[in-house]
């Protein structure tokens, strides 16, 4: 685990991304490539008696403390009051696509001016609500917009090249790109157990 480090300054904190990440970069090519893997987590806090229409989700480890509010898409008869499901699966994306790029415009000394990172999903909901049994479940099409101004002495050509790399290296937007193997599991309690084992 990082030790947690009070920087003064925005130079201060790039310098010591390159450092640690050069340092991990060895670390797991030399010395302890196992250690490369991680999991992440998120996790309902909703009881079983709540209102359907809205709950939340611990986003990450419990010592985060980051519990987001969620509602039901007014698509499917929530009051869309609050962020839905889709909105969170866009903000892990914008939230991926636009750390990676500021990262390797720091690592790779091509500073950007401004950097803006926006995504749209499209899912037909007549497949979740089991009205039309042709139409898939889930979304069809996803767009990620990319606006990049470039810093001081930079070319758009950099940027864009920037970007393209950031593209490759973003774990959540290759994630839903190429698939993932996603194993679905019901955890019961004693009497769920019981009844199976019956």
């Amino acid at each position: 685990m990082q030790e947690t480090i009070d920087i003064a300054t925005p130079a201060d904190h790039c310098n010591a991304l390159r450092r640690d990440q050069g340092a991990l970069r060895k670390r797991y090519r030399v010395d302890a490539p196992g250690e490369a893997l991680v999991t992440d987590t998120a996790t309902s806090v909703a009881k079983a008696g709540d209102s359907p229409m809205w709950g939340s989700v611990q986003i990450g480890d419990p010592g985060f403390e980051v519990t987001v509010p969620v509602g039901v898409h007014r698509a499917v008869g929530g009051r869309h009051d609050l962020p839905v499901p889709g909105d969170i699966l866009c903000a892990a994306l914008v939230a991926c696509v636009d750390t990676t790029i500021r990262i390797l415009s720091n690592n790779l000394g091509i500073p950007l001016a401004s950097l803006e990172v926006k995504v749209q999903a499209d899912c037909d909901v007549r497949g979740t609500l089991l009205v039309d049994p042709s139409v898939r479940v889930g979304f069809n099409a996803m767009r990620v917009s990319v606006t990049a101004v470039p810093g001081p002495g930079v070319t758009s050509k950099q940027v864009e090249g920037l970007v393209q790399m950031a593209e490759k290296c973003c774990v959540v937007l290759q994630t839903l790109k190429n698939g993932v193997d996603v194993a679905f599991q019901l955890n019961g309690g004693d009497e769920a157990d019981s009844a199976r084992n019956a």
